[in-house]
């Protein structure tokens, strides 16, 4: 199995969604700060974050209400994100 990797994350929808979640100075900011408050309890912090990330993520989707199939395709997508690898790289030093 090869390791098909996007610019050093799992696949191209993780990386749109790092980022997304870094080029917005706010965003930044606010993930980079609930990964320090977590990391108060480093044993669940990555899960908690990528579970916060997925969250996030998915409320914010547009089209989630709808049924088409870009609709579809756009929750097929967001599916493939890979939060726990997000959360990690929040909670590098």
């Amino acid at each position: 199995m090869t390791d098909e990797r996007y610019h050093g994350h799992r696949n191209y929808e993780t990386w749109a969604a790092y980022l997304w979640l870094t080029n917005k100075e706010t965003s930044y900011f606010y993930w980079r700060g609930r990964a320090s408050e977590l990391l108060r309890n480093p044993d669940e912090a990555v899960y908690d974050l990528a579970q916060e990330l997925r969250e996030a993520i998915e409320d914010e989707c547009p089209l989630a209400e709808e049924a088409s199939l870009y609709s579809d395709l756009l929750r097929a997508a967001v599916r493939e994100i890979d939060c726990q690898e997000l959360a990690e790289r929040f909670l590098e030093p």
